[in-house]
C-alpha cells in the first residue's frame, strides 16, 4: 500500500510539473502576440508591415520594421478605370523608345510629330529637315508606322503616354549654352548657383533626366510598352523593362523583326519572362497590334483585379529619391499635361517660368538659366534625403 501511495504522488507532482508549463507556454504566448502581430493581422496594409527580405511570406512582422516608414512622398500613379461604355480611363503608357536610336524614335513618334517635335526637345537639332523628309519617311513607311507613331495611337485610344523624346529634355541643346555663359551672369538670376554646381552641370542635368523616367515610370504610368527590335535591344529600355515589372504594370513586347537568340523564337529568357508567365511570347508586331493586345491585357489584369500594385505599394529609398529629383524638375517644367487628340503636347503646358527662359531675347543665357534652376531643382532634393554630391569617383578605372 505504502508503494502505491508514493507512485500516487509522484504521478500527482509530474501532472502539477506538467500544468505548470503549460501555463507558463500560454503566458509567453500571450505575452508574444501582443509584440508581434501575426502577418494576416498587421499586415493589412502593405505599406504599414512589408514582408521584409530573405523572410517566408508567412511571418511575423515586427513593429520596429523600418521598411515601415516608406510611404508615398510624390503622387501616385492613377487607377485604371471603366466608363459606362466599357472603355479603359486613366490609363497611361509607358513608352521605351531609345532616345539616339533613329528608329525607335520614328517608333514612338512618327513622322509628323518628328517634323514638329518642341525645339526644348529630345529632338531638336538632331536631325536635319533634309533627313525627315527623306530617309525618316522611307523608314516609316518600310516599318509600317502611323504618322503620329506609338503616341498618336494612344491619344487615339484615349490614353495617355509619356516618351522621352516628346517629353523629356535635349541635352545638347541646354549644355552648350552652359560654356558660353559666365557664371556671374546666372548669378544675377540665380544667386544660389555656386562655380561647383556650374562645373557639375552635365551631371545635375543627367540627373534630371533619369529622374524624369523614375518618376514618370514608378509615379505616374500604369502600363507599358517595351520594343524589343534591334540588333541589339536598347540597354536603358531593359533596365526600364525590369522596373515596369517590378512594379506590377501590365506588359507588352513590340516586336517586328524575326530574329532570335534562343530556340523556339525565344529572343532572352530575362526579357519574355519579365512581360508574363510564359516563354512563348506572341508579339505585337505593329503598332495598332501593340495598343490592342494591351487594352486586353488590361482588361485581364483588371477583371482578375491586379491592377493596383503600383498605386498601392510606395518604391523602395533609392527609386524613391529618384522619383523626387524627377517630379520637382517635371513640376517645374509643366505646368499642365495636356495631350492633344494627334498625340502632340499641348503646347500651354509649359510654365511660365520655363518658357521665359527659352524665349530669352539673349538665347544661349535663357538655356544656360533652365540649366542652373534645374541645379537648384536637385540640390533640393539632395538635402531632403541628406545626399552628398559626388564631384568625382575616388577609384580610377585601369585600362588593360
Amino acid at each position: 500500500m505504502p508503494s502505491k501511495s508514493i507512485k500516487n504522488i509522484n504521478m500527482l507532482y509530474i501532472l502539477s510539473a506538467i500544468s505548470i508549463i503549460e501555463f507558463i507556454i500560454i503566458i509567453l504566448l500571450l505575452v508574444f502576440s501582443k509584440k508581434y502581430k501575426s502577418c494576416s493581422s498587421c499586415c493589412k496594409n502593405i505599406t504599414q508591415c512589408p514582408i521584409q527580405p530573405n523572410q517566408p511570406i508567412q511571418t511575423t512582422c515586427s513593429p520596429n520594421n523600418p521598411y515601415q516608414k516608406f510611404d508615398w512622398t510624390i503622387p501616385k500613379p492613377p487607377v485604371i478605370t471603366k466608363d459606362d461604355k466599357g472603355s479603359l480611363k486613366n490609363v497611361v503608357v509607358y513608352v521605351s523608345s531609345g532616345l539616339f536610336n533613329l528608329y525607335e524614335n520614328i517608333y514612338s513618334l512618327g513622322l509628323e510629330q518628328m517634323k514638329n517635335t518642341a525645339e526644348s526637345s529630345i529632338l531638336a537639332d538632331y536631325i536635319p529637315d533634309l533627313e525627315i523628309t527623306g530617309l525618316v519617311k522611307k523608314l516609316k513607311d518600310s516599318f509600317n508606322v502611323p504618322d503620329n507613331g506609338m503616341a498618336g495611337e494612344c491619344a487615339r485610344k484615349g490614353w495617355y503616354s509619356y516618351i522621352p523624346a516628346r517629353d523629356g529634355f535635349n541635352m545638347a541643346f541646354l549644355m552648350s549654352s552652359v560654356s558660353k555663359v559666365q557664371l556671374v551672369d546666372i548669378q544675377k538670376v540665380i544667386p544660389e548657383i555656386t562655380s561647383q554646381d556650374w562645373i557639375m552641370a552635365g551631371t545635375y542635368l543627367l540627373s534630371a533626366v533619369y529622374g524624369f523616367d523614375m518618376y514618370n515610370l514608378i509615379s505616374r504610368c500604369n502600363a507599358f510598352i517595351f520594343n524589343s527590335d534591334g540588333i541589339a535591344m536598347d540597354d536603358g529600355s531593359c533596365v526600364e523593362l525590369g522596373l515596369g515589372t517590378n512594379r506590377g504594370l501590365p506588359i507588352v513586347i513590340y516586336r517586328t523583326q524575326q530574329t532570335s537568340n534562343f530556340p523556339g523564337h525565344v529572343i532572352n529568357p530575362m526579357v519574355e519572362g519579365a512581360s508574363g508567365t510564359s516563354l512563348n511570347t506572341c508579339y505585337s508586331q505593329s503598332i495598332p497590334d501593340a495598343i490592342s493586345n494591351l487594352d486586353k491585357l488590361i482588361r485581364e489584369r483588371y477583371k482578375a483585379g491586379d491592377l493596383d500594385y503600383c498605386n498601392v505599394v510606395p518604391p523602395p529609398i533609392v527609386p524613391s529619391y529618384w522619383c523626387n529629383v524627377g517630379y520637382a524638375v517635371w513640376s517645374w517644367k509643366y505646368k499642365q499635361y495636356i495631350i492633344n487628340s494627334d498625340g502632340t503636347l499641348n503646347k500651354d503646358n509649359y510654365s511660365d517660368e520655363y518658357m521665359k527662359f527659352l524665349k530669352n531675347d539673349n538665347s544661349d543665357l535663357g538655356k544656360a538659366l533652365i540649366v542652373a534652376k534645374i541645379i537648384t531643382l536637385v540640390k533640393d532634393v539632395q538635402k531632403k534625403y541628406n545626399v552628398v554630391p559626388q564631384f568625382s569617383c575616388s577609384k580610377k578605372m585601369t585600362i588593360i
